[in-house]
């Protein structure tokens, strides 16, 4: 059910309290019983009780709801091929008028817009609440009511309460990330210009890249990445590299090094600089 699968994000969350504990200089020891505790607050979540021994938190309690039915993600269930729009709740608006109260613009004559905001919302939740039954009903039917109730409605909580609360994050520890991949990458480019015999080769230079593996290693372009322009550029893309790598180990039994160190370069450096 929804509460297993999910809890590994709390597995993580404890776990990671307790490094942070251990950064501080807080090397008090976390026994089994605070582990299960904190752990079940997960539960604690999804079930809509409340923990007794308020000693026992560890975190914040996200604002978790115990029960969803939200109709777009209902119909979405029952109809997973259709378009966006046409699960919207402007479309059962025009589709079931008929099943909620007289709206005609008589009605609002001389209304404040902040009556007349209240009055639509009166309309909108009598024509939800009109068809909520029948929509229920069809998820009986096609036996998909537990899996609301298990999966989806609490994963929508989650998800929800991620959005109005935002996600936290340790800076001491993306710092700590951040010196190793820049460490990894001294290693690699010190590495490649080793390897090529180059004090000024750069791994984040394609042209470089290319004219070392198809000019010095004698490397044969994958067949379908040599670029159509009039410069006729070679391709080191990772779906290149990835095919020249291929070839040699298939000609050779191995490939050179220098192509897993491009490889690892433009990951590291991804991370680095995307994240």
């Amino acid at each position: 059910n929804a509460t297993t699968a999910l809890m590994p994000f709390f597995y993580h969350q404890f776990h990671d309290e307790c490094s942070m504990n251990a950064i501080n200089g807080d090397s008090q020891e976390v026994s089994q019983t605070d582990y299960m505790m904190s752990s079940s607050q997960f539960t604690l979540c999804l079930t809509g009780t409340q923990s007794q021994d308020n000693n026992t938190n560890h975190f914040q309690r996200p604002a978790n709801l115990r029960s969803i039915w939200d109709l777009r993600l209902v119909s979405w269930m029952l109809r997973p091929d259709v378009s966006d729009d046409q699960i919207e709740w402007s479309t059962f608006k025009s589709g079931f008028s008929h099943l909620g109260p007289d709206s005609t613009a008589e009605l609002y004559d001389g209304m404040p817009i902040v009556s007349r905001g209240l009055m639509e919302a009166r309309m909108d939740l009598s024509l939800l609440h009109t068809l909520y039954p029948l929509i229920n009903e069809q998820l009986i039917r096609q036996d998909l009511l537990r899996s609301l109730e298990n999966i989806e409605a609490p994963v929508q909580s989650i998800l929800t309460s991620m959005e109005c609360r935002g996600v936290g994050f340790y800076p001491q520890r993306l710092k700590k990330v951040e010196s190793k991949l820049s460490a990894r990458i001294d290693e690699l480019e010190a590495r490649s210009r080793a390897i090529t015999q180059d004090s000024a080769f750069l791994l984040s230079s394609p042209q470089q890249v290319s004219q070392y593996l198809f000019d010095t290693l004698k490397f044969n372009i994958p067949e379908g990445l040599v670029s159509k322009t009039k410069s006729s550029h070679r391709s080191t893309s990772e779906e290149a590299l990835k095919a020249i790598k291929a070839n040699a180990i298939a000609r050779t039994g191995s490939a050179p090094e220098i192509l897993d160190i491009i490889l690892e370069f433009r990951t590291l450096s991804k991370l680095l600089t995307t994240y």
